[in-house]
């Protein structure tokens, strides 16, 4: 199923189931390096560093827990940072690095969102986790429970943004910084306390020289009247060095005095240090370049924490990017994150979205329009890289302000790097009077967050479009967020609220003359009604969406129809029908140049010939199929064909071989958080588990196989059991394997898989053969055996042999 109604979409075969983390920063203009798991980075440290001797070394103690507190610019970070680079080698497992941004002028980051980045962190960047919140959290600290991490959450807001993020086990240390003292980690968990405070006259003064060299130490009183000024907070003292350095021509005595004539709230009586910094920074934003102070101000319109340089550029223009960039770096007024990515302290984020709201209302929306227009470029561009077949489907705003992608893989990093900020342009769209925006954008990502299975977050993404639909009166668009919640719904296992959202979506699309919506709502349908176990009824949906895409010729509609319809048919036990469905739906994704079809169709493909015995041409489609969704970056789909492979080597009697793949299987399933894909693949390597004789493996994985599907969807629950029941069957443990079975039986009665079905009686009536009631062995084999015949496997030459065998010993 992919997001985004327009389209029908396809549910494999395969399995039928359903601030970022250590970031180092680099030289401005080096090539981003591909993301690893435990990747040991952290925020570049900063230059200058002073003092601190004493909270050094009481973070030197190693607690399990510690809570560095300050207020605001007083340099936790920097702290925790500095220290962290010294202890490091003690923590061989690795580090992770949060920043939750807990004190944004806009959007703190929720406990969810941060869980995601460490789960990302520790399996990978493609991981896709999952869906349920406490499933995320049990897969955090049962991950990090045995290993000896190094874990910094910074600038938290409070208690309950962290307690769930602290890892598990005794092993790791976790260090968090916060404006508040977190009391309730302390008496909750026994947390350690270090408290920044301002930093001492003496060590403010050494900061301020350091930065400023000879001319400092030339004029002692200046420097002490200088950082006396900034409240001898570190923010304060770095702004105002880097502005003394660039007017080496004023002494510092006058800089002083200019900054005495601010006048600013800064020196009001509340002496709350944080207010030095915006005095500082009116007084060093007057002595910027112009095209810089435009910059500066103008980034406060963006959505996102973080921006990269083509968002600068498209912000400004027609401004000189490049030297205005430059010039906020030099001054610490903006870091470098990443290559060619920049962001801010919040204490100036808040200061620039302060002086982006005074500027003229005509020049806000402009600029504003400039970011939501980039980035919807930028989305388009590289949706086509990644999904050219859907390119005419696409909105653009047509400007020319998004990167210039170099290729697939470029494409698809761009699109999880800056998923916060499409997510948050689509909010600022929705909410600042720009619903057009909010809807084209939404169109155009929606597929990629439904593929990273990020389903909370399209949720409410799509929400926030369909309200601009209504707002627009857009009734075709209305109906698309309406079916990409259906999906979302239907991913999450909420079936109910899936059918109803799809039944919306149909209705208005029904209402307005959109056949090939209809289409692609009713395939939609079809699915939730498939994995509700009403197979009739979801082979009837399908075949409506089908003779609509024909009547269009929608060449799209109509092959992901015919994927479908050719699931339902393999199910139904007509497998010959199903093949002739999976053929002409892959000449048709082939044609249309629709990689992500063309490689879920190879998969079905796969599997529908593997179950016929024509296993050197499954294993050709399975191996076509892996290289396809690797390239993609479809981890799903990746571990579905290493899966596909591992089958097809099975039932080659190489067993040991299909163990490996499944290994590798098992791992990408774990890695994206896939239960139900984790659990297909584990009854497939407890069988061959079975096969090369370890028994005892073979029955915890499928043990483990069928915790992960009860209940998710009867037909991979169905062959879980007969798997299992084959295992214990072979192990003597009779009567236990007769209960499997008989569980297979009703689950196939409800949905009408007739495959499993023939396989629940074969499995009853070995059963009974070895337990010595012949005349039930006779019956069950021979229902069996019709039902394989029916559906021409190889199965039913295997059955027969054993029904020859007790005709034969009959008395």
């Amino acid at each position: 199923m992919m997001a985004g109604s327009d389209r029908p979409v396809t549910a494999g075969t395969a399995c039928d189931r359903g601030g970022g983390v250590g970031v180092e920063s680099t030289q401005w203009g080096r090539a981003l390096e591909e993301s690893s798991p435990l990747k040991r980075d952290l925020p570049q440290e900063v230059g200058g560093f002073t003092g601190r001797a004493t909270e050094l070394a009481a973070l030197g103690k190693l607690n399990r827990i510690t809570v560095v507190s300050g207020t605001a610019g007083v340099g936790k970070s920097a702290l925790v940072v500095r220290w962290a680079r010294t202890v490091r080698d003690q923590f061989p497992d690795g580090l992770l690095f949060v920043d939750l941004r807990g004190f944004d002028p806009e959007r703190q980051l929720r406990p969810a969102e941060a869980l995601d980045q460490l789960l990302q962190a520790l399996l990978g960047p493609k991981a896709v986790l999952p869906t349920d919140y406490a499933e995320r959290v049990d897969r955090y600290r049962s991950l990090t429970a045995a290993k000896r991490l190094l874990v910094i959450l910074d600038n938290a807001a409070g208690v309950e943004q962290v307690t769930d993020l602290l890892p598990g086990g005794d092993s790791s240390c976790t260090v968090i910084t916060s404006r508040r003292d977190l009391a309730g980690l302390v008496v909750r968990y026994g947390a350690a306390r270090v408290e920044a405070g301002l930093l001492p006259l003496e060590d403010a003064v050494a900061l301020f020289n350091k930065l400023v060299g000879a001319r400092a130490k030339s004029d002692p009183a200046g420097v002490i009247a200088m950082v006396d000024r900034c409240a001898r907070l570190p923010l304060a003292v770095r702004v105002a060095a880097e502005l003394a350095t660039t007017r080496p021509q004023v002494p510092l005595a006058g800089l002083v005095a200019e900054l005495d004539r601010q006048g600013l709230d800064s020196l009001s009586a509340d002496g709350d240090p944080r207010t030095a910094v915006r005095s500082v920074l009116s007084w060093s934003l007057k002595h910027l370049p112009d095209a810089a102070r435009q910059t500066f101000v103008l980034a406060g319109l963006a959505p996102g924490h973080e921006f990269c340089f083509a968002a600068v550029r498209a912000m400004i223009a027609p401004v000189d990017a490049v030297a205005a960039v430059t010039d906020l770096v030099r001054a610490n007024l903006w870091k470098e994150v990443a290559a060619n990515r920049f962001g801010q302290h919040d204490l100036l984020r808040a200061y620039a979205v302060e002086q982006a709201a005074a500027l003229p209302l005509e020049r806000r929306q402009q600029a504003t329009v400039r970011i939501l227009r980039h980035y919807l470029d930028g989305a388009a561009d590289a949706m086509d890289l990644l999904h050219p077949a859907d390119r005419h489907r696409r909105p653009r705003s047509r400007t020319s302000t998004g990167p210039d992608f170099i290729g697939i893989a470029h494409a698809k990093d761009w699109l999880d790097t800056e998923e916060a900020n499409l997510l948050g342009c689509v909010e600022l769209a929705a909410t600042g009077g720009w619903p057009v925006l909010a809807r084209d954008l939404t169109r155009t990502i929606a597929r990629h967050l439904e593929m990273g299975g990020h389903y909370d977050r399209s949720r409410e993404m799509l929400q926030y479009a369909q309200q601009a639909c209504l707002e627009l009166g857009d009734r075709r668009g209305e109906a698309f967020m309406l079916g990409g919640l259906g999906i979302s719904s239907y991913r999450l296992g909420r079936y109910d609220e899936a059918c109803d959202e799809h039944e919306q979506a149909l209705r208005i699309r029904q209402e307005i003359g959109d056949r090939a919506g209809e289409s692609a709502t009713l395939s939609n349908l079809g699915l939730v009604h498939e994995r509700l176990g009403s197979y009739a009824s979801a082979a009837n949906l399908f075949g409506a969406s089908l003779t609509i895409s024909r009547e269009l010729g929608d060449r799209h509609g109509n092959a992901h129809s015919l994927n479908n319809l050719g699931n339902m048919r393999l199910r139904t036990g007509k497998p010959a029908a199903a093949i002739r469905n999976y053929r002409e739906a892959l000449t048709e994704f082939t044609e249309i140049g629709d990689g992500y079809g063309r490689g879920l169709t190879l998969d079905n493909l796969g599997l529908a010939l593997l179950r016929l015995g024509r296993l050197d041409v499954a294993m050709n489609h399975h191996r076509e199929a892996l290289a396809i969704r690797t390239e993609l970056g479809d981890r799903d789909g990746e571990g579905s064909s290493l899966t596909g492979i591992g089958l097809v080597l099975e039932a080659l009697g190489r067993s040991a071989e299909a163990i490996s793949w499944y290994q590798q299987a098992l791992d990408v399933f774990i890695e994206i958080g896939d239960s139900a894909g984790e659990g297909w693949v584990l009854t497939a390597l407890a069988v061959s588990c079975r096969s090369a004789g370890r028994d005892r493996e073979a029955l915890e994985h499928h043990r483990r196989s069928l915790g992960l599907v009860l209940g998710t969807d009867h037909r991979v629950e169905a062959e879980a059991y007969n798997a299992y029941g084959d295992t214990l069957a072979l192990l003597g443990r009779h009567l236990e394997a007769a209960d499997a079975y008989r569980s297979a039986l009703d689950l196939v009665a409800t949905i009408g898989d007739r495959y499993e079905h023939g396989r629940a009686l074969q499995g009853l009536g070995a059963v009974a053969a070895a337990t010595g009631n012949l005349p039930e062995a006779r019956a069950r084999w021979t229902s069996a055996r019709r039902i394989f015949a029916e559906l021409e496997v190889p199965e039913a030459d295997e059955v027969g042999k054993a029904l020859a065998a007790v005709d034969f010993n009959r008395p």
